[in-house]
């Protein structure tokens, strides 16, 4: 992996959660198209969709599918923004997720997450921004 270069733009990673499918879908309505989207709900639904008994897949079929969507994401040059859909707000996922995205770019991460609760989006900030250049 590359390290940054001086002035190369940081990506902003932006995690969205909510209890509500519909909300989520709102909050991802009013992004900027620019933007690119993983969306655990649509990753569940779709496989589950696919599934010739129609059962939801097992976490680890949903994680790697995720992954793969992950790295396809984070290999666009031009890739500035992205809203990453979460399955739930618990500290070690959302650690998981930015461990690997260090991991998968040389580019300076800023994060955020986004609690929709309802009509509101409230934005909380993570002090967490990977270190390209140790």
């Amino acid at each position: 992996m590359e390290k940054a270069t001086e002035g190369e733009r940081s990506i902003e990673f932006n995690f969205v959660y909510s209890q509500c499918a519909i909300s989520v879908n709102k909050f991802l309505d009013r992004v900027p198209k620019m933007a690119e989207c993983i969306n655990y709900i649509e990753v569940l639904n779709k496989l589950t969709r696919n599934d010739y008994m129609q059962e939801e897949p097992s976490d680890e079929v949903i994680a790697s599918y995720l992954i793969k969507q992950i790295n396809t994401v984070m290999a666009k040059k031009e890739l500035s923004l992205v809203y990453y859909v979460l399955s739930n707000k618990d500290r070690v996922t959302i650690e998981s997720i930015t461990n690997y995205i260090t991991q998968a770019t040389h580019r300076p991460v800023n994060y955020s997450i986004y609690i929709i609760d309802g009509e509101l989006a409230e934005l909380k900030k993570i002090n967490y921004s990977n270190n390209a250049s140790s």
